[in-house]
């Protein structure tokens, strides 16, 4: 809700995104005295994904289209391009409205491997904050129908996978009553939406330091002054809000990482699954999960989609764990990177080029008009990480510590994907909100006197 306005706050929250949401209330839960005010540069919103207040209409083109949306020729909808299209990362995008992010996203909530997991946090810590983020995010590993032949099919094809990391359906942020879902969105997350105070089309532009500490900020052309805040804007304009701050540690906007994705498609036999899950007319998903014996992440997904000879649609995406490396890096005003790949990038595309075809034909390898493994734009995944990386000690190659705590600031909080450090396969959306209920925390002891 948007109320009269205020000049001080305890807790500033940038960013109304499924990270944001997931700081302020936990915050709130642990400290329900604690004056919390949400911005966010976007128009307003009711904060649901939009799947669940939009009349389903025509279907978009499912994601192995030829069409514009898949090739990254435009953006996503919601999104705005950042960096143009010669850049290094031509299909990466923000979002521009309310919520972020969160009101569009797949819902895809796939448990991060054990190389995934941030090497600053102790395991128990770990596993005990993603348990939390799956319980927010209300994810469920059974909120797909079951489509066992698919399944048999693509376990077939992948029989040296363990138990544990074996071929399933995606867990998912997602409940269903019946064969209606609901896709959790930014309001599910935080809550009572009308108990907090949220300025829509407000942006940060500046914050002010004193002894060390954050004591105001610049909202639009209002100043107020505030106890902490926590920056969960994305990837881009959390790093460049600390670059137009004064805020320069040495691993701002370095080692920026993010997914080189691939698409692919085929016709499967199976029987029609009829499906109300979303726009692109999605009946399941499926996960071939990364890990240790296989270095690549799979999501499958089945279409309520007929392709020739009365056959369902079947389309692939799996997504390439980046290198990191320092020299891959965002420059600001205006924002700028520099990403070139590298020989194991390239290497890494051409294992994960053969992977995807090796569950095509363990499906049956009835290739669609279209749908030949093809690399994305790079960018289009929307998973840049490490522009404000987290790591164990302030030694210059981190922004933050493992609560997202900006060194030498200790009221400044920065969370979202451009925490993470470590290599990722997975969506990352699951460890965003995981390390954000470890700052929310943090923030909270923050704030005691």
């Amino acid at each position: 809700m948007a109320a009269a306005r205020i000049d001080e706050i305890d807790l500033l929250v940038v960013g109304t995104g499924p990270v944001g949401c997931a700081i302020a209330r936990t915050v709130r839960t642990l400290a329900p005295g604690v004056r919390i005010l949400l911005v966010d540069a976007g128009t307003a919103g009711t904060g649901q994904h939009r799947d669940n207040v939009e009349p389903p209409g025509p279907p978009e083109p499912p994601v192995f289209d030829t069409g514009q949306h898949a090739t990254g020729a435009e953006p996503r909808p919601a999104t705005s391009p950042v960096f143009g299209p010669d850049s290094d990362l031509p299909g990466y995008a923000q979002a521009t409205q309310s919520g972020g992010l969160g009101t569009t996203w797949t819902c895809a909530t796939p448990t991060p491997d054990g190389t995934e997991r941030e090497p600053a946090i102790p395991a128990p810590e770990w596993a005990a904050a993603l348990a939390e983020a799956r319980r927010l995010l209300r994810v469920r590993p059974d909120s797909w129908p079951r489509v066992d032949a698919l399944l048999d099919a693509l376990r077939a094809g992948y029989p040296d996978l363990p138990p544990d990391r074996g071929v399933t359906m995606m867990p998912t942020a997602m409940t269903r009553t019946g064969d209606r879902p609901h896709w959790t969105g930014p309001a599910d997350i935080l809550g009572d939406v009308e108990s907090f105070e949220i300025w829509s089309s407000t942006a940060c532009r500046r914050l002010i330091l004193r002894a060390g500490r954050v004591v105001a900020a610049h909202l639009n052309d209002t100043e107020i002054r505030v106890g902490a805040v926590a920056v969960a804007a994305d990837a881009v304009r959390t790093p460049q809000l600390l670059w137009d701050s004064g805020i320069r540690p040495a691993a701002l906007g370095r080692y920026a990482a993010d997914h080189l994705q691939l698409l692919a498609a085929v016709a499967w036999p199976g029987s029609r699954v009829p499906a109300r899950w979303g726009r692109d007319r999605t009946a399941a998903m499926l996960w071939v999960p990364y890990g240790d014996r296989h270095p690549y992440h799979g999501q499958v997904m089945l279409f309520d989609q007929r392709a020739e000879d009365d056959a369902m649609v079947v389309g692939l995406s799996w997504l390439v764990p980046p290198v990191i490396d320092a020299g891959n890096h965002l420059t600001f005003d205006p924002p700028h990177v520099t990403y070139p790949l590298s020989d194991e990038d390239h290497r890494r595309v051409r294992g994960a080029t053969d992977d995807i075809r090796r569950a095509m034909r363990a499906l049956g390898d009835r290739v669609l008009p279209g749908g030949e493994p093809r690399l994305l734009p790079r960018g289009s995944s929307l998973h840049l990480t490490g522009t404000v990386r987290m790591g164990g000690r302030p030694d210059g190659t981190s922004v933050c510590d493992p609560h997202g705590r900006v060194w030498g600031v200790p009221n400044l909080f920065v969370a979202g994907n451009g925490v993470l450090s470590a290599s990722t396969a997975g969506n990352p959306t699951l460890t965003s909100v995981a390390l954000a209920l470890r700052s929310a925390a943090a923030t909270v002891r923050s704030l005691k006197p």
